[in-house]
């Protein structure tokens, strides 16, 4: 392989897969915290449904089945709970 050629692919790589620096890791890791924070000042059960549906990944039917509710329902709530939230971080 030329030298030339292999130089370009590590680099490339190594811009794709980036180590983050302990700060940024760190920057992450708070806003996440924060984040958390702020999904736990909503109502209940506005929280928990946006907890389960940003951090544990479930969808609106699963939160629906877990609290037997409507897809709808949860849909709205886990919308408005968003839409919450996006206000008080714009205001930071």
């Amino acid at each position: 392989m030329d030298v030339s050629i292999n130089n370009e692919y590590t680099f490339e790589t190594r811009i794709i897969h980036k180590e983050k620096s302990a700060e940024l890791k760190t920057i992450d890791k708070l806003s996440v915290e924060n984040i958390k924070n702020e999904i736990w000042k909503l109502p209940y059960p506005q929280n928990k449904r946006v907890y389960l549906y940003l951090f544990k990944e479930y969808s609106f039917v699963e939160i629906a089945k877990i609290e037997n509710r409507d897809k709808s329902a949860i849909k709205r709530s886990i919308d408005a709970g968003i839409k919450k939230l996006r206000k008080n971080f714009k205001n930071f």
